[in-house]
């Protein structure tokens, strides 16, 4: 057995202090969201007098939040793997697990919103053909799985090992891992599998990409909504949050299960710079897009744009555009700060004020001209920030327990990595 292998199986099956107090605080908070999804739905389905559309600000800012989340991390995971740099093998896995358990909580603030679980089995049976919303879901569903198969088949060799190693469930893994030995041919074969897999993941994603647009643009006439760079602002934001994510994830991954081996510094400092340049790509495009809002026949466009900038929503705007894009741009771009610290902290701002950026996209659009006494601004209850809190901690429940049944990191790929830059005369930072 390697030493990267020993070290990157290690964590399986082993429940420590850090993994039992991790637990303990996110399942007290997963109780804490039902109960407040309880209140939310019997007794706070009104949170806000901004009735009756308002309500869906929460939802649709937690269901969008998800979903570029798991949007971007399928892109960094195909676009690194078809490229296959020197450095990207220990990404692969983290990316995959983000993607498709992002798709699974986006999935669950849709079950939220309904509010009754037979109300989803009646839309499911008695659903419109036609409607943008069934074709949405269905085809997140699908979506959800072609990843998982996707995140899957390049889980398999590394499955074997672990058969090797877990004895006490080893009937499991090897049955997962469907009598994969890990032969030359093998390999090749899987390998090939992986890319075009990848390459038909990519594929759904695009049309995920446009029935969402339509499913936004089948709704009452929302500014900012149905603007011309709403499709490409989403995906560089996208791209902009799972690095971000994906950052902080590998960061925490890498203290807690000791993985500095094959998570190096190199890796981080590479993955700050793809974060300087996926923020120099939005930020034009953020700066674009809130100013042209102003456009079209509507005099509502005007007034949200001021508002936007110079108005009720101003502190937010400046805050994302200084806090979240600048600021951690300067913090990645310099020499001086090119270290593991400096680029988590320029992740996890940005991670956590591009949340309050999807909120700019979602609600504004949805306190302007739709009420009947004028418009207002709508700011989430103290139940409706639980249920946020909720939706982060299911996110990170699903997120620990996979890292005590299943590897992290791509064990094989990394190997093959290594073997491939050891032939030619390079071995990777």
């Amino acid at each position: 057995m390697s030493e990267i292998e020993k070290k990157a199986l290690s964590p399986i099956l082993r429940l420590n202090l850090w993994f039992w107090v991790t637990s303990f605080i996110l399942v007290f908070l997963a109780i804490v969201t039902l109960v407040a999804l309880y209140i939310y739905n019997t007794e706070e389905k009104l949170p806000t007098e901004l009735y009756p559309e308002s309500y869906w600000g929460i939802h649709i800012t937690n269901f969008v939040f998800y979903m570029a989340l798991g949007f971007g991390a399928i892109l960094v995971s195909v676009a690194l793997r078809l490229r296959r740099t020197d450095w990207s093998a220990g990404v692969y896995r983290i990316t995959d697990f983000a993607a498709v358990i992002a798709f699974v909580v986006a999935g669950f603030n849709i079950v939220f919103e309904i509010g009754d679980i037979l109300w989803l089995v009646d839309i499911i049976l008695y659903g419109q053909v036609d409607s943008p919303f069934i074709w949405d879901g269905l085809l997140l569903i699908f979506f959800i799985i072609a990843a998982a198969a996707y995140m899957y088949m390049a889980m398999v060799p590394d499955l074997t090992r672990t058969s090797l190693r877990v004895h006490e469930i080893k009937a499991f893994y090897r049955f997962l891992s469907f009598g994969y030995v890990g032969n030359p041919i093998q390999r090749v074969r899987l390998r090939k599998m992986v890319l075009r897999m990848a390459i038909l993941v990519f594929l759904v994603l695009l049309l995920m990409t446009t029935v969402l647009a339509w499913a936004f643009e089948d709704v009452s006439p929302h500014p900012v909504w149905n603007e011309a760079l709403t499709g490409p602002l989403f995906i560089a934001e996208a791209i902009v949050l799972a690095l971000a994510v994906i950052i902080l994830m590998l960061a925490v991954l890498r203290s807690a299960e000791g993985f500095q081996d094959f998570l190096t510094r190199s890796l981080f400092i590479r993955l700050g710079k793809a974060l300087a340049y996926a923020i120099l790509l939005y930020l034009p495009l953020f700066i674009i897009g809130t100013l042209t809002m102003t456009s079209g026949e509507d005099s509502t466009f005007v007034s949200l744009s001021d508002s936007v900038w110079n108005n009720e929503f101003a502190y937010l705007t400046w805050g994302i555009a200084f806090f979240g894009l600048v600021i951690p741009l300067l913090i990645v771009i310099q020499p001086r700060l090119a270290s593991i610290r400096f680029v988590v902290v320029a992740a996890t701002m940005t991670a956590l004020v591009l949340m309050f950026k999807i909120y700019m996209v979602v609600v504004p659009g949805i306190t302007r001209h739709l009420n009947a006494y004028g418009d207002g601004i709508y700011w989430p209850t103290l139940v409706e920030w639980v249920l946020i809190i909720g939706s982060l901690s299911f996110f990170i429940i699903l997120m620990v327990a996979m890292t005590r049944f299943f590897p992290m990191v791509s064990v094989w790929e990394i190997e093959d990595q290594i073997r491939e830059e050891d032939d030619k005369g390079v071995r990777p930072g």
